[in-house]
């Protein structure tokens, strides 16, 4: 973890420019089309498995649902990716996100 050892920091999109991050996701295909590959060294995350295997993401399945996913083999889609970063703090185990 980057500040103390009870926080993590999650960024999504663009936000690995301005923080140094534990964990990131970009849910939108075409994003990764302008600004892939990311560096940094911290876990990036995708449910699309072929932007998982093109860019050497981390790969978690996502599936509509209601509210944040407590399985941790998936997450929900929720239209964004703040939404898909939420689902991964509760997965990493954040009770206070």
């Amino acid at each position: 973890m980057r500040r103390r050892e009870e926080i993590a920091v999650f960024g999504i999109n663009n936000t690995y420019l301005d923080f140094d991050l534990d964990v990131w996701i970009a849910c939108d295909p075409q994003w990764h089309d302008e600004y892939s590959p990311i560096p940094g060294d911290f876990d990036k995350w995708h449910w699309d498995q072929s932007i998982c295997e093109r860019y050497d993401y981390k790969y978690i399945e996502g599936r509509w649902g209601d509210g944040i996913s407590t399985d941790k083999n998936y997450i929900h889609y929720g239209h964004s990716s703040g939404y898909q970063a939420l689902g991964l703090a509760a997965h990493y185990g954040h009770e206070e996100i």
